[in-house]
């Protein structure tokens, strides 16, 4: 369930990373929904997998393993997947191609998505279209 105060937690958490730099197990595309989810729900849904990859190629076996980042995020969400057309604020959703996907946060319009130097902010028209409810 979302804390009282969500969208001002997110509206933080979204300025606090905007020009913090993409790294592998720190700052990345499969960490950033959770960071998101956490500050929304306080209830840190990749608390296992922290600490446990520092590389592209540990962080794509892990994904990997899970069957895909799609699978990797439902099965972190305890959720299934929906249509991006029911996303909401502070969903999570993907970016990309088939074989490179990566996990981002809807704001709106709009989604955030970790890149090199900071948060990459790509219109929702654009995202994969599949999100999760982050209730």
């Amino acid at each position: 369930m979302r804390l009282n105060n969500w969208t001002t937690k997110l509206n933080d958490l979204v300025e606090s990373r905007r020009l913090l730099p993409f790294k592998w197990g720190v700052n990345d595309c499969m960490l950033w929904p959770a960071d998101v989810v956490n500050t929304l729900t306080g209830i840190d849904p990749s608390e296992g997998l922290r600490g446990t990859y520092d590389s592209a190629l540990s962080g794509m076996r892990i994904a990997e393993k899970a069957g895909g980042l799609s699978e990797l995020i439902s099965s972190q969400l305890h959720l299934q997947p929906t249509s991006t057309k029911f996303a909401h604020r502070g969903d999570v959703v993907l970016f990309g191609s088939p074989e490179r996907l990566c996990g981002g946060v809807c704001l709106g319009d709009t989604a955030a998505f970790v890149d090199l130097d900071g948060l990459k902010f790509i219109s929702m028209k654009n995202v994969e279209p599949l999100s999760w409810r982050v209730e």
